[in-house]
């Protein structure tokens, strides 16, 4: 696909994708405590709101709450600097525990896997030109190698000066960092009404109805995924922390702590956090119940605040899925390190929150959003091209509640109006014409309230004569119409699309229906559908014909203007309605025996796994009693007709 000057159209958004992503890389030093700060902003203007509420002003609220966060955080540094220098202190008395357990996995010397790595090692010494072990070293070797020299390290005393710049240049990077990210969330709370006015300015304002509802659904999503993601890490945390403590594990706070901070990384950072308790317990107890004890505690508060408590909490979602939360987190950890590890998450939800409010970024949506990808229908016309009868039975399966009626109307027919697109546009060769219409014909029997075989009343019913207008895809159209009348009161036939104008107008005439249903499945059909309409008007004037033009997202009113004057009123959009206008114009005759009722419910029928009767060459079939029934020489072999 080239554009007018010969320059593939893909070229240009990549060269801004990569643009972009070098700006990001390159201005990483500025970015990074600006999204800290916004991220910070996020967090914290929920409660700051909820305090200008009590009428206290905003400089003061924002004050306590900063204030209240910076406590928070000292104290949270001192108790870590604390445990960990006590964890320090006791490393060496881990020492002996260590060696022990290293000493218990090593393999005797005295059995086979031993004396086979001595003979290795021997044979290794001899390649290198070194004596085995044990073995007298030669005089000369000796002589020629004296014995080691001693060598003395003397300090030399530094200034006061460079001594002090040794210790505090480590310590200026992050607390600068800190101190940026601390001033610019301060003023962003004092000033996040006048932030948003420019940034809508800054977009446009042509585009306020598009930027408002944006702005505020991605700091709604961002702050309730902060607040509660931090309330139940804390949360986690503490609980971890204090079973730690209870079980002996050095530096229980630490981890504690540690937990709570990397169960902000989606779906491995509890486990990377867990990793050094386990390790640190292998280390320290005598045996092997701490650990185990330790991992099984973990795993337990994991699973619960997962699976239970965080779904709970999380109802609406980030709108995120989760391949894109962890594609995201590789992506932004590869960007920006450890901090966009931190910040991934938030970055992933306002770009699909830009991408469900922005057309021109709806690729964002798809790639990164929750959201289904394909609609229902798109999925079953993609298995019924793909050939795969099961699966396109699941997605019917998908809603066990639904009557066939509904499934035709919502499932069966939209996906046969993709086919018949493709179709016509000549996207579809005829292995697949043929497939999607096998696979559509198994699929309207297993769905079917009356299938093939029901047993029908004694008396046959009024006839409905079943036309389909022009193709395979109405004649399907035509089968799911005649399987929802009900063989107990009404019998049916279907006329193939094989036949002329001419022959479908005698067949009517020797069939005698009580009422007419032409099929015609959009986008073409329904030329094909007026042409043969006005013919059977103009022969049979008295006999009521009902027009299906199966596109239920169109209003009837909208149906009826494109046939244009057919010299009928009754035009229906969906199976529904096709069955409510056919059972109102013909009477039911009571007969001797009941059948299922038309809107039975998908699962009382036969299970889609069983096997169903094949379908014709031609898709034509009869729905009357064998028994009663005898051919009409003007129909196929396959079209009966009572007798």
């Amino acid at each position: 696909m080239l554009s007018q000057r010969g320059t593939p159209k893909w070229i240009a958004p990549l060269l801004v994708i990569i643009l972009v992503v070098a700006a990001l890389s390159l201005a990483r030093e500025i970015l990074i405590p600006i999204a800290l700060a916004t991220l910070l902003a996020f967090l914290l203007t929920p409660i700051c709101s909820r305090l200008e509420r009590l009428h206290i002003p905003r400089p003061i609220a924002i004050a306590i709450v900063m204030a209240v966060v910076i406590s928070a955080v000292g104290a949270a540094g001192w108790i870590i600097e604390g445990q960990a220098y006590q964890l320090a202190s006791h490393l060496p008395e881990y020492k002996s525990s260590i060696i022990a357990k290293l000493q218990s996995f090593r393999v005797s010397h005295g059995r086979m896997l031993g004396e086979a790595s001595k003979a290795i090692a021997d044979v290794g010494r001899e390649i290198g030109g070194t004596p085995p072990a044990g073995a007298p070293a030669s005089l000369d070797a000796a002589a020629a190698n004296p014995g080691p020299i001693s060598v003395k390290v003397v300090e030399v005393p530094s200034p006061p000066f460079e001594y002090a710049r040794s210790l505090f240049t480590p310590l200026l990077g992050p607390v600068a960092t800190a101190a940026i990210v601390i001033i610019f969330s301060i003023f962003m709370l004092l000033k996040r009404e006048d932030l948003r006015d420019r940034l809508v300015k800054l977009l446009g304002e042509r585009s306020m109805h598009i930027t408002t509802p944006a702005l505020d659904d991605a700091a709604q999503r961002v702050t309730r995924y902060l607040l509660l993601q931090t309330v139940v890490n804390g949360s986690v945390g503490l609980i971890v922390g204090l079973g730690l403590l209870l079980l002996g594990v050095p530096g229980a706070l630490v981890w504690g702590l540690l937990t709570a901070l990397l169960r902000f990384v989606p779906y491995i950072g509890t486990w990377i956090a867990a990793a050094f308790p386990i390790i640190l317990s292998l280390a320290v107890a005598p045996d092997f119940k701490q650990p185990i004890m330790v991992a099984a505690l973990i795993a337990a508060v994991e699973i619960t605040a997962g699976q239970f408590v965080e779904p709970l909490l999380f109802s609406s979602g980030t709108g995120v899925s989760s391949i894109a939360i962890l594609a995201s987190a590789l992506f932004w950890t590869w960007l920006w390190g450890p901090v966009g590890l931190l910040l991934a998450t938030p970055l992933t939800v306002c770009l699909a929150v830009i991408g469900r409010h922005i057309p021109r970024f709806s690729f964002l949506e798809t790639l990164l959003g929750d959201g289904v990808a394909l609609r229902p229908e798109a999925r079953l016309y993609q298995r019924l091209l793909a050939g795969d009868h099961e699966e396109a039975a699941l997605i019917l399966r998908a809603n066990p509640a639904a009557t066939p009626t509904d499934l035709f109307d919502t499932l069966l027919l939209p996906a046969m109006r993709l086919a018949e697109a493709d179709r016509h546009r000549e996207q579809l060769d005829d292995d697949q014409q043929r497939t999607i219409l096998e696979l559509a014909a198994l699929l309207i029997e297993d769905v079917s309230a009356h299938p093939r075989g029901t047993i029908p009343a004694a008396i046959p019913g009024p006839l409905i004569a079943c036309i389909a207008s022009r193709d395979a895809a109405d004649e399907l159209a035509c089968r799911m119409v005649a399987r929802q009348l009900d063989p107990a009161y009404f019998s049916t036939s279907i006329i193939s699309s094989d036949s002329l104008t001419g022959e479908t107008i005698e067949r009517i005439a020797a069939l005698a229906p009580a009422a007419i249903c032409i099929s015609a499945l959009p986008p073409v059909a329904a030329l094909h559908a007026r042409v043969l309409c006005k013919r059977l008007r103009q022969r049979f004037p008295d006999l009521p014909i009902v027009v299906g033009l199966w596109d239920a997202s169109i209003p009837t009113a909208a149906a009826r203007s494109r046939l244009g004057d057919l010299g009928t009123e009754y035009v229906v959009t969906s199976i529904a309605q096709a069955l409510a206008t056919l059972e109102s114009l013909v009477p039911r005759v009571t007969t001797a025996h009941d059948s299922t009722p038309t809107g039975a419910s998908f699962n009382a029928q036969p299970a889609l796994d069983a096997p169903a009767t094949p379908p014709q060459s031609n898709l034509a079939d009869a729905h009357t009693p064998v028994s009663t029934a005898k051919t009409d020489p003007h129909l196929s072999p396959l079209h009966t007709r009572p007798a």
